[in-house]
């Protein structure tokens, strides 16, 4: 009969540990998950003032794109001049290199001419110059 308590006891301590583990590793599981979603929480945070800020900044780089291109159709939208020289665009709107400001002068609906001697270069709204094309 000792032997039948004595094994009841330790199949009761087998169960009551089984019992505790299963706990301690659900437990352990629910921590580990709290730290897990902090983490992305954090992330997830990080990433978002990051994309913020690249949104802004790209913003005011489009913005400044979009300003050149509508005072390039401005200036060849002007009722006295079809075309105007490279120069004088160049002198009007600043602070671009020659082929950045070619690139504006394209996007905004502007093809190229040159002189009869081929060495000055003129631009033109296409539909302005559709009879030269």
């Amino acid at each position: 009969m000792d032997t039948v308590v004595a094994a009841l006891i330790a199949g009761l301590v087998s169960l009551l540990v089984a019992l505790w583990s299963k706990g301690s590793q659900e437990a352990a599981l629910r921590h580990q998950e709290e730290r897990l979603r902090a983490e992305l929480s954090m992330h997830e945070t990080r990433l978002r003032a990051e994309a913020k800020l690249q949104e802004d900044r790209l913003r005011a780089e489009l913005r400044t794109e979009f300003m050149a291109e509508e005072a390039i159709r401005q200036l060849l939208q002007h009722p006295n001049w079809a075309q105007r020289s490279f120069d004088a665009i160049k002198r009007r709107l600043g602070g671009f290199q020659d082929d950045e400001l070619r690139r504006h002068l394209v996007r905004a609906g502007a093809v190229t001419f040159w002189s009869d001697s081929g060495n000055e270069e003129w631009w033109g709204l296409r539909e302005r110059n559709a009879s030269e094309l």
